[in-house]
């Protein structure tokens, strides 16, 4: 009782040493509390993903990267016809279904600088000359280095279905996730070469409505819209939305898509139309449910919250050490003080 006295009386004499101490259980406590917020966020980012797009599932073909073009599908993206769609779409389990066409769509940053040592990569340039890439291995042409825009061709008449869904009118004021315009209009399908693009892209080119953008080396697209699409995680997002026909067009692979987003009439159609998917589509196909999400977002959670309890944990426990051990040394520092003072009464 008499040391637990003398630590305590030494932990209030020495102020400044024990807030460090105080500061570092603060800080963890602080950490502990941040799990459940960054979990529950994590949870919700990734589980919105579907209701964003306003959709019950998600089908796509996966198969091995194609090899680098202008204008190319993203990473193991394959193409499905348009068909698939309509047949799916035909079905009585679905209630709207939609095609999106993402792509990438590379031009010449005319800002940057001509790159010196580029090695010759045998891909054709449009007028003559080849294909280069730079130092970094990034593609170049004329000297100059291409950079890419994320693009999706959607359906204009398609507008409460995929990656940028706008509220019907029963949902205005109910789904803040799906009301993405923010300025100009949304895609009509008399437009080909325009675009919508998201803000964060407008403001990382200083673009606004009525600008053109560079889509590929041989198109402009006038922007007709600013979208605020950052409430959510976005299946098949992207930085420009085009008309799908026009999409299909800069491909040049005909009457394709490479996202299927399919609203089901009834959840219990999900079997039914994954089969229907699968037999219409082959092999590699890839369907996406709100069961696939609901478990990857458990995972990714799970994964999150034991990584910060594991730093929320050893943060605390140091920081009790070092508590203890400056009201211990505290003691220590006075031993010969106390016993004096003890032996005299």
């Amino acid at each position: 009782d008499m040391l637990l006295q003398y630590a305590w009386k030494g932990f209030w004499r020495r102020r400044t040493r024990s807030m460090l101490a105080i500061i570092g259980i603060v800080l963890s406590v602080g950490l502990l509390v941040a799990v459940v917020t960054i979990t529950r966020s994590v949870e919700q980012a990734v589980a919105s993903s579907l209701d964003a797009a306003g959709a019950d599932m998600v089908i796509q073909k996966r198969v091995k990267a194609c090899p680098f073009s202008i204008i190319k599908l993203p990473k193991d993206l394959a193409t499905i016809p348009s068909d698939v769609v309509t047949k799916l779409a035909d079905d009585e389990a679905v209630e709207e279904a939609t095609g999106v066409l993402e792509l990438w769509a590379f031009h010449i940053d005319e800002s940057a600088a001509p790159s010196a040592g580029g090695s010759d990569l045998g891909f054709p340039k449009p007028g003559g000359g080849a294909m280069q890439e730079d130092s970094q291995g990034l593609p170049m042409i004329g000297g100059k280095a291409l950079q890419p825009t994320v693009v999706a061709g959607i359906d204009p008449s398609k507008k409460t279905i995929g990656p940028v869904r706008i509220a019907t009118r029963e949902e205005v004021g109910e789904d803040e996730t799906c009301c993405a315009v923010t300025k100009g209009r949304y895609l009509v399908p008399n437009d080909d070469y325009h675009a919508m693009i998201t803000e964060d892209y407008a403001k990382a080119k200083g673009l606004t409505v009525g600008d053109y953008i560079p889509l590929g080396l041989e198109h402009k697209f006038e922007v007709v819209a600013l979208l605020d699409v950052s409430a959510s995680a976005r299946i098949a997002g992207a930085e420009a939305f085009i008309p799908l026909a026009t999409a299909q067009e800069l491909l040049g692979q005909g009457d394709v898509v490479d996202t299927i987003f399919v609203s089901l009439a009834d959840a219990g159609g999900t079997e039914r139309v994954g089969a229907l998917a699968s037999r219409l589509i082959g092999e590699n196909v890839s369907i996406t449910t709100e069961s696939d999400v609901d478990a990857g977002t458990a995972a990714l959670a799970s994964v999150t919250r034991h990584s910060l309890l594991a730093i929320s944990g050893f943060v605390l426990f140091f920081a009790l050490l070092i508590l203890v051990r400056n009201a211990m040394d505290n003691v220590a520092q006075r031993v010969d003080e106390v016993g004096l003072m003890k032996a005299i009464g």
